[in-house]
């Protein structure tokens, strides 16, 4: 009996449940296991290569936005102002990667220090004597007549037609309080503003770009090529900079024009001015004048220079046919 026990313990111990997965369900496991990994090792590679060209477009941006900062402060920008337009143009997220390339320039030019100012008198200060019932009386009308007149000009008017144009519009004693100041704005912009520009302060609202875009409905379709470029303009949205570096209003659709002074910019504001106080006959004498200046660029013809053009003089000649006097006076 004892044998027989002793059998059956052996046969269950040889026989009994361990835990352990079967051959099959071990390899389906591991299978699983392997394209786990590999599914893995994939995503990491892609999320990698991802990484990587998201790097290198941050980094293009981040050089770009610091050649724009090199074009501001190329042309003349400082202190607060350049800080203002640093913020405007790098985005926050660029900024880390910007500064290695931007640091080194501001360092070198010191263009983040404020610029110094013409030197201030400071002695005792004499101001002009205003009468002031008269300035209270008639301050905004001339203030108002003033932007007319430079509108005006804008729209093409000059000489003898501006002249006529405020007499009709203004009675005497608002063109004799702005005389003075009317003066100084036409030998400033007269026949340049209308012709060569847009003086956009003529149009300019006291804050915003309001009246920079009034302006606009008026001259963007137009054939003016440039409109000047305001104070304000260096902090403006409205300002692009083109490839070559130039700034263009993108409200007027036009260049930006930074001084409007200048020998070349003299003779041809007089040529306008010229030509607007001609009469009738002038203006129509100017149709057939030629269109070329002959000693623009100083050319010169030796083969035909100092050869003259009048008729030879022919002295009288005593020309005899044979006997045909003879005969005729037979």
């Amino acid at each position: 009996m004892s044998r027989a026990i002793k059998q059956a313990e052996e046969w269950l111990q040889k026989n009994s449940f361990s835990g352990a997965p079967n051959q099959g369900q071990a390899g389906d496991i591991l299978a699983r296991e392997a394209r786990r990994e590999a599914q893995k090792s994939r995503s990491a590679q892609e999320q990698g290569a991802w990484d990587k060209r998201m790097e290198e477009r941050a980094e293009k941006a981040a050089k770009q936005a610091a050649l724009k900062v090199a074009r501001v402060i190329k042309s003349g920008l400082r202190g607060a102002r350049l800080k203002d337009e640093i913020r405007r143009l790098i985005p926050r997220e660029l900024v880390g990667r910007a500064t290695k390339y931007i640091d080194p320039l501001l360092r070198k030019t010191g263009a983040l220090a404020e610029p110094k100012g013409p030197a201030t008198y400071e002695g005792a200060r004499f101001e002009r004597h205003v009468v002031k019932k008269q300035a209270s009386g008639i301050f905004l009308e001339v203030r108002s007549a003033l932007k007319y007149a430079r509108k005006s000009m804008s729209e093409g008017f000059a000489g003898k037609d501006l002249n006529s144009l405020l007499e009709r519009r203004f009675p005497e004693r608002i063109r004799s309080a702005m005389e003075s100041d009317l003066t100084e704005i036409r030998e400033a912009h007269e026949g340049g503003a209308g012709f060569l520009y847009v003086d956009a302060e003529a149009y300019a609202s006291p804050t915003g770009v309001t009246g920079c875009e009034q302006g606009a409905l008026r001259h963007r379709a137009n054939q003016i090529p440039a409109v000047t470029q305001m104070e304000r303009c260096a902090t403006c949205n409205l300002v692009r900079t083109l490839e070559d570096g130039t700034k263009k209003c993108g409200a007027y659709n036009k260049a930006l024009l930074e001084d409007t002074t200048g020998t070349e910019m003299d003779r041809m504001r007089f040529a306008n001015l010229r030509l607007a106080n001609m009469d009738d006959q002038g203006h129509t004498a100017s149709m057939f004048a030629p269109a070329f200046d002959p000693d623009e660029f100083g050319l010169r013809n030796s083969n035909l220079e100092g050869i003259s053009m009048e008729q030879p003089e022919y002295a009288e000649l005593d020309i005899s046919f044979g006997s045909w006097d003879a005969l005729t006076s037979e």
